[in-house]
C-alpha cells in the first residue's frame, strides 16, 4: 500500500490564496501591472481583475486614487483591462500590501480545500 505524501505549499500555493487581494505584478520588461488575483494556475500564470498596466512603480500607486482619468495623465500607458493574464515566464516580482498576512491566508486557503474536498468525498460501498 503506498502512502501519498502531505503536499507543502509552495508559490504557487500562496498566490492561489490571494484571490481577490491587489497585488502588482512586476514584469521582466520593467512593465508594472496592478490588479486584483482572478485566478492562478499550476504554472503560476496569473489572472488580473481590474488591471492597471503602466512603467512606474510609482505610477500604479497615484493612479489607485482615481482623481484622474488614465487617459489624461499618459496617452500610450498606463492602461486599464477589464481581465489580463500574465504569463509566468515574463513575471520578475510579485509585489504585495504591507498588511497582506501570507501565512493566515495560506491557512484559510487549506481549509476551504479541506472543505470542498469533504463535500465531494466518494462515500465507500458496501
Amino acid at each position: 500500500m503506498s502512502r501519498r505524501k502531505a503536499k507543502v505549499p509552495t508559490l504557487i500555493t500562496a498566490l492561489q490564496a490571494l484571490e481577490g487581494i491587489p497585488i502588482t505584478v512586476e514584469l521582466r520588461n520593467d512593465i508594472y501591472i496592478r490588479g486584483f488575483v482572478e485566478s492562478v494556475d499550476n504554472r503560476m500564470n496569473i489572472v488580473l481583475q481590474d488591471a492597471i498596466m503602466t512603467k512606474n512603480f510609482k505610477d500604479v500607486e497615484f493612479l489607485e486614487s482615481d482623481a484622474m482619468e488614465v487617459d489624461e495623465v499618459y496617452l500610450d500607458l498606463p492602461t486599464r483591462f477589464e481581465t489580463l493574464q500574465v504569463s509566468s515566464k515574463n513575471i520578475r516580482f510579485i509585489h504585495l500590501g504591507a498588511n497582506i498576512d501570507i501565512a493566515k491566508a495560506v491557512h484559510y486557503r487549506e481549509q476551504y480545500l479541506q472543505k470542498v474536498k469533504q463535500m465531494y468525498k466518494r462515500t465507500m460501498r458496501k
